[in-house]
């Protein structure tokens, strides 16, 4: 029968998040009667175009909630338009406050419209004297970013300037140092990632005896390449695979910050670079692990997994959905059973759950 663990608890459960994104907005509605120009906090659910005015979030912590503050009374002061996506108008548009828990590190992210006719050398200097301000009040706060906002949709990107500070954060992961700029993935829940990767590494080594010294490890959907940076002691050699360049580069850095030289970031789809790792691998043993985005592994790919007749297969799953549906393919031939199956709550106080299962290869008699 399989094992079952129990849910592994977040070791907080309010204010643990490390980013938390606030965005401006109005609401104008006839039929409501209600016709509000600014509003600054979340979107409601399912409603795209509402945001829902509040004060305090509980996911965030007390230092977050008075930043926020802090900048929700100088936007509402400064006689600033929130931005309209339908007219392309108005100037403010997100906050992005992001957090390292082990050094108490905070950057601010203000994404605006430098499109607004506002914008100008004399304002854009009138802002940096604010986020000087806002860096004395708050010390905590060592890298104040201005995003240039231009694009209709309503999402943070755009070049980003430093106003003031640090280019960077740094955050701590079991021993590992991992720096973090305005646009890098990083997992929300610092404590909460720790206690993932730890379950990762639990049931990726848990029958070896000592390092994997001729193995590869092949660290899928490898973001910025944290999984393969913590197991990278255990293997002979790590290939971290990521489609978006960005992270790639990222994880490339954060390696050579650790003195890790036994990885190698490949920037290509999972699916395409497996079959060319498939003809070049001249049989080296090899352990997989797969932490796939929510929409689950490509179909390719999952296919191609079972070709490398690995040991170990670990898949790291933040959506039970495609989780499920992705097992029920590398499961059909029953070359593979589940060993193991570890819920780990990274987001308290929502719906969500990452699940890390271990899969080992049927030995056949």
């Amino acid at each position: 029968m399989n094992h079952i663990s129990p849910i592994v608890p977040s070791p907080l459960t309010e204010g643990y998040r490390n980013k938390v994104e606030f965005s401006w907005w109005k609401y104008i509605s006839a039929k409501e009667d209600i016709h509000d120009e600014f509003r600054f906090w979340f979107h409601a659910p399912g409603q795209f175009d509402r945001i829902i005015d509040c004060s305090y979030c509980i996911l965030a912590d007390e230092k977050m909630n008075a930043i926020f503050k802090h900048v929700d009374e100088y936007s509402r002061l400064s006689g600033l338009a929130t931005y309209d996506p339908k007219t392309g108008e108005g100037f403010w548009r997100h906050l992005v406050i992001r957090k390292s828990r082990k050094n108490e590190e905070t950057m601010v992210i203000f994404s605006v419209n430098t499109n607004f006719p506002w914008w100008t050398r004399k304002e854009e200097w009138d802002f940096r004297v604010y986020a000087n301000t806002l860096q004395k009040k708050f010390p905590e706060i060592v890298s104040i970013y201005l995003l240039c906002n231009t694009g209709r949709a309503d999402i943070v990107t755009g070049e980003a300037i430093l106003i003031d500070g640090k280019t960077t954060i740094t955050e701590e992961l079991l021993g590992k140092s991992f720096e973090i700029n305005p646009k890098s993935f990083f997992q929300t829940n610092s404590l909460g990632a720790e206690k993932l990767y730890e379950t990762t590494i639990q049931l990726v080594t848990k029958e070896e005896k000592g390092e994997n010294k001729d193995t590869i490890l092949l660290d899928l959907y490898g973001w910025t390449g944290t999984i393969g940076i913590l197991l990278s002691s255990y293997f002979k050699k790590v290939y971290s695979v990521e489609i978006v360049k960005e992270a790639s580069e990222d994880g490339n850095r954060n390696a050579k910050r650790n003195g890790i030289d036994n990885i190698e970031f490949v920037n290509m789809k999972t699916e395409d670079w497996l079959p060319l790792f498939l003809e070049s691998r001249n049989n080296t043993p090899v352990t997989l692990v797969v932490d796939p985005p929510r929409d689950g592994m490509h179909p390719k790919a999952v296919k191609d997994i079972l070709s490398f007749d690995s040991d170990t297969i670990i898949y790291v799953s933040c959506n039970p959905a495609t989780l499920v549906r992705d097992l029920t393919i590398l499961l059909e031939n029953d070359a593979y059973k589940v060993s193991d199956i570890i819920p780990v709550d990274m987001f308290p106080h929502t719906h969500h759950i990452e699940t890390v299962v271990r899969l080992i290869k049927i030995k056949k008699n």
